[in-house]
């Protein structure tokens, strides 16, 4: 529960009359702010699928996951191959538009 306190100015007086700036109240509200949504997209460590080209090839998919309470759109990233000798490449990609990841989902983002 979050407080709030609030000052307020009691006017007094007619109109025309001056207002009595000096009384004033105070209140305290207690409200619950709103938790927004939101989405947390992490890799899902050593997992890789392969998938098939038409040309005969495959290309590589790591996992994702949603791991927020909210939904993920306009997902991009990119995914560094590595092997003992140190870093490789790094691949940018991103899924399309029209993808939306819900909470809990996994994804795959094939890179080539």
């Amino acid at each position: 529960m979050t407080h709030l306190i609030c000052k307020s100015w009691i006017a007094s007086g007619k109109r025309g009359e001056p207002r009595d700036r000096n009384a004033s109240t105070h209140m305290q509200l207690d409200i619950d702010l709103v938790r927004l949504p939101r989405a947390l997209i992490e890799n899902v460590p050593d997992t890789v699928r392969g998938v098939a080209q038409p040309d005969g090839t495959y290309a590589l998919a790591p996992t994702g996951i949603n791991n927020g309470n909210g939904c993920a759109g306009s997902i991009a990233g990119t995914t560094d191959l590595r092997n003992d000798a140190g870093p490789i490449a790094t691949i940018v990609w991103s899924l399309s538009p029209t993808t939306i990841v819900k909470p809990g989902e996994r994804f795959y983002s094939p890179i080539i």
